[in-house]
């Protein structure tokens, strides 16, 4: 199962370098997973790929359950958008979550400007599963006084 993966971050009048945002990886490296403190007898295989199956945006340090966005339906998918404005000032963090059930979360802290990102999930009937596509918008620095 191959996921095709965009990322965009569009920064207006923003120093790109100070807060560059690395996408969602298609999927998790498992070469990075060390099972470890198993019982006597037992050893421990990770599977081979685990694709990215989901990705969200959260006010505050990433919890099991994400902030809820606005879902909206395309012709052949569907869009999610997580409005960091509305919420009250705190952290906000990219979470991107692979595996079947999306047990498995790597997540990254978007810029302080950060307005909204968005998550569109286009269906692959022939594969019965999305290519995912995240965006997050940052609003333009206000010049120094």
């Amino acid at each position: 199962m191959k996921l095709i993966l965009s990322f965009c971050l569009l920064l207006a009048a923003v120093d790109v370098g100070a807060h560059e945002i690395k996408p969602c990886l298609e999927e998790f490296p498992v070469e990075a997973i060390k099972l470890s403190s198993l019982p006597e007898g037992w050893i421990g295989v990770t599977p081979s790929k685990l694709p990215l199956v989901s990705a969200d945006a959260t006010s505050g340090r990433p919890q099991p359950a994400a902030d809820i966005g606005q879902q909206r339906k395309m012709r052949n998918g569907y869009q999610v958008t997580f409005d960091t404005t509305s919420t009250r000032p705190s952290e906000k963090w990219l979470s991107c979550r692979y595996g079947v059930g999306g047990d498995l979360t790597l997540a990254q802290r978007l810029p302080d400007n950060t307005e909204r990102c968005t998550v569109s999930y286009y269906k692959r009937p022939a594969y019965n599963d999305y290519d995912i596509s995240v965006a997050c918008y940052a609003a333009p620095s206000k010049p120094p006084r």
